[in-house]
């Protein structure tokens, strides 16, 4: 692309890669700003052991769905940036 050699599978694959690697950025940092929200640090482990916590004293699972998923959708996020399958375009 930037030596000037513009064909339609050079802009398309650009456009692509860019898309692609947007997207799992996007979903890193909402799994990141899940995981923040609800517990108020980045410590992972003072994340689960305070899930953990709370759900053995409240009987509710909820609080563990919400760490699972931020977990979730961080590893999604890795795994789009790495192109696995089938991740890759």
């Amino acid at each position: 692309m930037l030596l000037g050699n513009y064909t339609v599978g050079t802009v398309e694959s650009t456009l692509k890669y860019f898309l692609v690697n947007g997207l799992g950025t996007l979903l890193k940092v909402f799994g990141f700003s899940l995981l923040f929200f609800y517990s108020k640090t980045y410590n992972f482990d003072l994340i689960y052991y305070g899930v953990i916590r709370y759900a053995y004293i409240s009987f509710s699972l909820w609080p563990k769905f919400i760490y699972d998923l931020g977990v979730f959708f961080i590893m999604l996020g890795f795994l789009v940036k790495l192109g696995v399958a089938p991740f890759h375009y």
